[in-house]
This record gives structure tokens, C-alpha cells and sequence, in this order.
């Protein structure tokens, strides 16, 4: 997938303001996910795509998935970056930050990690 340099440079400016939150292994409740890396980093891609949201970066090696939300009509989109770590244990450890524009609200950010991850759950077939 293909990162424009403006995205990185507008993730960038935005992370250095401190508008974001992140939202730590909600999936797994303490443990991570259970399953091997390759399957897990698959089922993340299509939890975010499957909400509508872009992908601007997919890169496996590093387990970093980053993609903006859909904006809504005089809003703009919250960038949202989903870090996986395999901690070679079995369990797959997930972090999802995401920033926000002066146009969007905090709380966009809550939902944005929880919508990642009851999507993700859901497609893991687990209950959130």
C-alpha cells in the first residue's frame, strides 16, 4: 500500500500536538490475541477496511497498519495507526492510537479503537 508524504507529514505534525489516544490489547483483555502473527495481521487489515477506512500503510514486517477514517460531511478524517506485536508466546499484543484534527472530538478516538476492535473480534469469531 502506498503512504503519500503528505499523510506522513500530517501524521506527524498531528502526533506532535498530543491529540490522540491509544487504546492498548482490548482484544485479548491482558493476554493479547491467541493465534500466529501472519493470520492475525490479515484479520486486522480487513477489521479496518471492513469499517471504511483507507489504508495509507500496511507494512507486515513491523506490524504497523495506519489508515484514516471516513470524514464526515464538514469534519475531516481521525488517522488511526494499529501496531501488532508478537510476543512469540502464542498471543499477539494490539495497540491502536488514533489522532484527531480540530474538527473531530476525542471521543472519536474512543470509538475508533473500539469499532477496530469489536470488528476485529468479530471476524476472530470472539465476543468483545
Amino acid at each position: 500500500m502506498k503512504f503519500s508524504k503528505f499523510s506522513s507529514f500530517l501524521l506527524l505534525a498531528l502526533s506532535l500536538t498530543g491529540c490522540s489516544t491509544t487504546q492498548s490489547s482490548a482484544v485479548g483483555q491482558g493476554g493479547g490475541v491467541a493465534g500466529d502473527y501472519l493470520s492475525v495481521y490479515r484479520e486486522a487489515i480487513a477489521a479496518a477496511m471492513s469499517l471504511g477506512w483507507e489504508l495509507s500503510r500496511a507494512d507486515r514486517v513491523n506490524g504497523v497498519i495506519e489508515a484514516t477514517t471516513p470524514g464526515t460531511l464538514f469534519g475531516y478524517p481521525d488517522y488511526v495507526t494499529i501496531q501488532l506485536v508478537d510476543n512469540y508466546s502464542g498471543n499477539i499484543a494490539i495497540n491502536v492510537s488514533s489522532v484527531y484534527t480540530a474538527d473531530s472530538s476525542p471521543g472519536n478516538n474512543a470509538k475508533n479503537s473500539a469499532d477496530f476492535f469489536a470488528a476485529l473480534n468479530s471476524r476472530l469469531g470472539r465476543a468483545y
